[in-house]
């Protein structure tokens, strides 16, 4: 069973600040970097899957200790 992290990348602050709103352009071209995670080549903050982690687990029937040794419930 997969543990749930992160499901996107964390880009820094200042990245952002690089992204005008007006501009919606997805491919990078100039000065301006593009809008994808396809076209940024700098550090991140958290990677994507960021402390993804693998885990199994058991379960079985409850049983009540009275019952197996033999005693009557009332």
């Amino acid at each position: 069973m997969i543990g749930g992290k992160l499901p996107m990348t964390w880009y820094p602050q200042d990245y952002v600040t690089e992204l005008p709103i007006t501009i919606m352009a997805m491919r990078a071209s100039g000065n301006y970097p593009g809008r994808t995670y396809s076209f940024y080549k700098g550090p991140v903050v958290f990677p994507f899957g960021f402390g993804l982690s693998y885990t199994t687990f058991t379960h079985s029937l409850a049983q009540n200790p009275l019952a197996q040794s033999g005693a009557k419930l009332e």
